[in-house]
């Protein structure tokens, strides 16, 4: 087990990802929008980052807008992992599908969503997978 040496309730929230179209960044979370969420990263203490879920690509698989979902970039995606990907400079989060064919390898990013098409990824892409998705919470708002 890896320890980690900082502090768990200084962690913020990184920012927000498309569960839709790719868009460029993830720096869109003020200030007054950081939640700590110590409690949920000693359950997974791998986790690399979190960010929030904008879009309703991913329903399917249970995410909701404004969900908060947990990244950890030590773990290598295989098929059928959600992911947090970047395409052509953008990022997006989509479960990663790969078929292997006798000497070539095709990946599509699958929303959720059936009203949304799957990304496939072709070798003139610029691709890099970010993170694999490792959990998530819903925030429970009263009143």
């Amino acid at each position: 087990m890896t320890v980690l040496d900082f502090d768990f309730r200084n962690l913020r929230i990184h920012g927000s990802v498309p569960c839709g179209e790719p868009e460029m960044h993830f720096d869109d979370i003020f200030d007054s929008d950081h939640e700590p969420f110590y409690r949920h990263a000693e359950l997974h203490p791998t986790m690399t980052y979190q960010l929030v879920v904008k879009g309703d690509s991913m329903t399917g698989a249970g995410f909701k807008i404004g969900d908060v979902v947990f990244v950890d970039c030590s773990v290598e995606a295989i098929d059928g992992d959600i992911v947090i990907v970047t395409l052509n400079g953008e990022h997006t989060m989509k479960r990663l599908r790969i078929a292997a064919k006798s000497w070539q390898q095709r990946i599509e990013l699958v929303s959720e969503n059936p009203r949304y098409q799957p990304i496939i990824v072709s070798e003139n892409d610029s691709f890099s997978v970010l993170g694999v998705v490792g959990g998530h919470y819903r925030k429970v708002r009263r009143g």
